[in-house]
């Protein structure tokens, strides 16, 4: 459970690749769902409410998420091919570079990244030495910066 900016409560299940609400209630096994169940990017929360933190901290969505450490070390960086608003958009994308070990990540702006990687480089210009698989029509490099979660593919490890 979370607390909103503007003080509301949610109960909150996922990440789920859906964009739809319809398909998701009706695809979804669990505990039936309220009728005023609705889909969120998850930002404009501040607090972890329950289950509660440890004693004397306060918990914030990111920061339970940051386990993940999306941020990287200097001298690696994510290779990001593409930033979507449309979750099934971007599994696409990272689709096509599964063999590459592409993973779809949140960004704290609500879109979705597409990245390969953490590779080691220097710069633009060290990176394409290294990389084999499909041509990449445009790539820019990040260090993680932003970055929230990993949503696809589900079990990804983080580097």
């Amino acid at each position: 459970m979370v607390r909103s900016k503007n003080g509301y409560y949610a109960v909150l299940l996922g990440p789920y690749a859906t964009t739809d609400i319809n398909s998701f209630k009706r695809d979804y096994r669990g505990q039936p769902l309220p009728p005023d169940a609705m889909l969120k990017i998850g930002t404009g929360y501040v607090e972890t409410v329950w289950p509660p933190a440890a004693a004397g901290t306060v918990q914030t969505p990111t920061a339970a998420l940051a386990d993940q450490n999306l941020v990287l070390p200097g001298g690696k960086t994510w290779v990001q091919l593409a930033s979507l608003l449309d979750l099934n958009r971007a599994i696409a994308v990272a689709s096509r570079y599964a063999e590459q070990g592409s993973r779809v990540v949140r960004s704290n702006g609500g879109r979705y990244a597409v990245v390969l990687g953490p590779y080691e480089t220097t710069g633009m210009n060290s990176f394409p030495s290294g990389y084999r698989g499909p041509p990449l029509p445009f790539y820019v490099l990040r260090n993680g910066t932003g970055y929230v979660e990993t949503v696809w593919p589900p079990a990804a490890a983080p580097p």
